[in-house]
């Protein structure tokens, strides 16, 4: 895990700047986690990319989050490659917040993804998934995920089920998730100030999985960030105000309507009501649809190199039964199951095995069986 912890670092310090920030209300903290997503899908419109994107949704009842590693318009094509063909890439946070990584000051081409200044800062997924160009549509973006190997050789298919399933899991949560932000964004409008209360929930109740967010933590969305956590970030956002407005492609391809939020709006209400707004336009703006199939790259621990990229399609069926299998034990609703015998290599790094009731029970079934088993030749041989 350590190995691959590295490896993710690197791979997110290509895209971010991570840069400290002094939070001092619980507001402040939730909202440096809401100006991460928004930076983060800006990232994304920009470059053709983000990473280590943050989501959460309420599901059956229960909070569930997660980091999706990568989101691209690029979309990933399987590839296995041999050793000599492997391509190179090895160049090397809580409480801050995440910047795109910084661009020269030359102006930049019609596609922040496709200009030669972001091409010498930037690597994007087709670097790391496929050796084959593949077409860029902004209008559709993709979950990749990214795991490391001791060996340099794919998972065998047993390995890699639980991989698609976490795929499939990022790719319901981003969806739950924006579909939350939307209604949210209705529910904390800038109309609903005015009725607004003191009280925690800020006046708001219901299912949204914001409003349960802020009855838990007892969060006021219409609270103002305080001015010193405003003044960390204003300098922070500013260079993107001065890159949004120099750049010709946003406002000929953007009206001012749905302009990608700025220091500007974020000014105009610095409440978690207003970054829900923002945050919603960030959504419609950056990922105007969420492609079902979803990429996972395999890379050596030792030289951090790709080693393939297999494809799997979000089927809501396989998620839909795998939620319930999983949140029935969560919620003590069934017994703890093992892993089927022909996976039992995964007790090997298991840090419970020698303890655990399944593996114990197993154990004992077996010497059962060849007990019997021997008694049954003893049977044989006395007749």
């Amino acid at each position: 895990m350590k190995a691959g912890t590295e490896i993710h670092k690197k791979l997110e310090q290509e895209v971010h700047e991570t840069v400290a920030v002094e939070t001092k209300t619980p507001e402040d903290r939730f909202g440096l986690n809401l100006l991460n997503m928004i930076q983060g899908l800006r990232t994304l419109r920009e470059t053709g990319m983000t990473r280590e994107f943050t989501v959460f949704a309420i599901v059956r009842g229960m909070f569930v989050q997660g980091v999706i590693d990568e989101i691209s318009y690029t979309k990933a094509i399987e590839q296995v490659y041999s050793v000599r063909d492997v391509p190179s890439n090895t160049d090397e946070d809580d409480g801050g917040v995440k910047l795109p990584k910084k661009r020269g000051r030359k102006k930049k081409e019609k596609s922040g993804a496709n200009s030669d200044d972001s091409k010498k800062k930037q690597s994007l997924m087709s670097d790391f998934v496929t050796s084959t160009p593949a077409a860029v549509n902004l209008n559709v973006a993709y979950i990749s995920d990214c795991k490391t190997r001791l060996r340099d050789s794919l998972p065998s298919a047993s390995q890699s089920r639980g991989t698609e399933l976490q795929l499939m899991l990022y790719h319901f949560l981003l969806t739950t998730m924006a579909s939350s932000v939307q209604s949210a964004a209705g529910l904390y409008s800038n109309s609903s100030l005015s009725s607004a209360s003191d009280n925690p929930s800020g006046g708001v109740t219901g299912e949204n999985l914001f409003s349960q967010i802020f009855a838990v933590r007892k969060l006021n969305p219409y609270a103002n960030l305080t001015d010193g956590f405003l003044a960390q970030m204003a300098p922070l956002l500013a260079e993107s105000d001065s890159e949004m407005d120099s750049d010709p492609t946003h406002s000929a391809t953007l009206p001012d309507i749905i302009r990608f939020p700025t220091l500007t709006h974020i000014m105009d209400n610095p409440t978690l009501s207003g970054l829900i707004q923002l945050l919603d336009t960030s959504f419609s703006i950056s990922i105007p649809s969420l492609s079902n199939t979803l990429a996972v790259s395999y890379r050596s621990q030792q030289s951090s190199r790709l080693l393939g990229t297999k494809t799997v399609e979000y089927s809501t069926k396989r998620m839909e039964a795998h939620l319930d299998q999983v949140l029935q034990w969560w919620q003590g609703q069934r017994t703890t199951m093992g892993v089927p015998i022909e996976e039992a290599w995964k007790c090997r790094s298991c840090d419970f095995a020698d303890e655990c009731e399944w593996r114990l029970r197993k154990i004992e079934e077996m010497k059962v069986e060849k007990e019997k088993e021997g008694e049954g030749e003893k049977e044989k041989q006395v007749k």
